[in-house]
């Protein structure tokens, strides 16, 4: 009971630093799906701008075209946060999507001594390590109780766990040998995205999806691609305001939405 009592104050310090996501938070020993508790929280109640949910053992997670995200208990963070947004056009959730995804990035870049980093964003949510998953992000838009649109933010990212059953994950301790406090690193991660997050008011775009790019998985190398059950040749070389991947095809740029891609 003493434990439980010393990590709850750890993680209400750690996440008290921050200007609003985690504010208001709720610790779940177990879940099955921190997006799922957000959303039905959301549609019942009155919830506030940055309420923070994690779980030390999430039992049922969503990744992205609804493949699971399975985790050990108490070796990784799996969380979600409520994020409201003035306008909710494609362009607008696609920026926010660009934002968050560039907190973790430094988050993750600020582990790295050396001048070149081997994180990348995998288009559209998915985070790397060279070749290997560390992490994901799903974005899910609902209706609260009040009838306005809001964002959830459900965030996973492989920590201290060392074994996986897939082949292509990675976790912060597999590639630099530590042990890591979550609370700590939640602490990290939500002043990381709050940083960017405060750039949302710049009209900039191009500066901002330049950003994006420059730090994306496989932008302007020839890879291997899945489309309507053909196996191509291509590379990315664009990312349009609306989220969409544009590959290089025969001398032309065609756009696609998430489901219509695999990489291989």
């Amino acid at each position: 009971m003493q434990v439980a009592k010393v990590i709850y104050f750890i993680v209400f310090n750690a996440i008290f630093m921050s200007e609003f996501i985690g504010k208001e938070f709720l610790h779940l020993p177990q879940c099955h799906s921190t997006n799922d508790f957000v959303i039905d929280l959301c549609k019942n109640t009155y919830i506030n701008n940055g309420f923070l949910c994690i779980t030390d053992h999430q039992t049922a997670g969503k990744g992205q075209r609804g493949n699971a995200w399975l985790t050990q208990p108490n070796k990784n963070l799996t969380f979600s946060f409520v994020l409201e947004i003035e306008n909710y056009s494609l362009e607008n959730i696609f920026k926010t999507n660009i934002l968050i995804s560039m907190g973790i990035i430094k988050y993750l870049n600020e582990k790295i001594t050396t001048k070149e980093s081997d994180f990348k964003i995998k288009w559209p949510n998915d985070f790397y390590f060279k070749n290997k998953k560390i992490g994901g992000m799903l974005i899910e838009i609902i209706k609260n109780i009040q009838d306005k649109q809001t964002l959830i933010i459900g965030i996973g990212l492989n920590i201290n766990q060392t074994d996986f059953s897939y082949l292509n994950a990675i976790s912060l301790k597999n590639i630099f040998k530590n042990e890591y406090v979550l609370q700590i690193e939640l602490q990290k991660i939500t002043l990381s995205i709050e940083s960017f997050l405060k750039l949302n008011h710049l009209s900039n775009e191009e500066l901002i999806q330049n950003l994006y790019t420059q730090n994306l998985y496989l932008f302007q190398i020839v890879a291997r691609y899945k489309i309507e059950n053909e196996v191509i040749e291509s590379m990315i070389v664009d990312v349009n305001n609306e989220g969409k991947l544009g590959l290089k095809m025969k001398n032309k740029i065609q756009y696609f939405e998430k489901k219509e891609v695999i990489f291989l």
